[in-house]
């Protein structure tokens, strides 16, 4: 079976607002009304990983985050 991770981006951006708006409510409501997730390239991001764009610290605990939710 061969496993396709780009398929899987619209769920982990999905994924990525849900835990958000879990963990951080205050956060998630004032990106909804900058329109933020509009702009955010979490796509882009999740396509090559992050990489470049985050610290690898900060990486390493978003994907454990995500990661461990699937």
């Amino acid at each position: 079976m061969v496993f396709n991770f780009k398929d899987t981006i619209p769920r982990l951006s999905d994924a990525t607002r849900v835990i958000l708006e879990k963990e951080d409510p205050e956060l998630y409501a004032h990106l909804i009304k900058l329109a933020a997730f509009d702009i955010i390239w979490l796509d882009r991001w999740f396509l090559c990983l992050f990489a470049g764009v985050l610290r690898r610290s900060a990486l390493v605990k978003i994907w454990d985050k995500l990661v461990g939710k699937y």
